[in-house]
């Protein structure tokens, strides 16, 4: 949950739109949510804005995917690294906005993309590829060679 949501749903409560035992419920979460294999953190976006990151190496298939779903509900922007190619089949399955870089190895689960850049983030991998987080209209760099 962002804070746009969070005060969505305290205007909401105080309207009387939303009843106080329904806000609970969905606040109950918050911050964080242990799956048994991964430990979600639904406070990143009210801390500091960054993206929430899923390293997939070492997790099934099944579990970066329910991992994604489970984030994205949230509205949080996601970058997923060490993806495999079997990672890809699976996630690309999913209903959610994405970018998948091959390549990188890295996938983009980003279902907001009305909100304010206040920065970038770059991502170097051994294969020379460089993706821009979060991606906006823009022409996207690429950089070969560097170094």
């Amino acid at each position: 949950m962002d804070l746009e949501k969070l005060c969505s749903l305290l205007k909401e409560v105080k309207e009387g739109t939303v009843e106080i035992e329904e806000a609970l419920f969905k606040l109950k979460c918050l911050p964080f949510e242990d799956l048994g294999f991964a430990k979600l953190d639904y406070h990143r976006p009210l801390r500091g804005g960054a993206p929430e990151v899923v390293f997939c190496q070492g997790k099934t298939p099944d579990q970066v995917a329910h991992i994604l779903e489970k984030l994205a509900r949230q509205s949080q922007d996601i970058l997923a690294t060490r993806a495999n190619p079997e990672v890809f089949a699976r996630v690309r399955q999913l209903p959610l906005e994405m970018e998948c870089h091959e390549m990188a190895r890295i996938i983009v689960v980003n279902p907001n993309r009305n909100r304010k850049q206040v920065g970038n983030i770059v991502v170097a991998s051994a294969e020379r590829l460089i993706c821009r987080w979060p991606r906006r209209q823009r022409s996207q760099p690429k950089f070969w060679e560097i170094g």
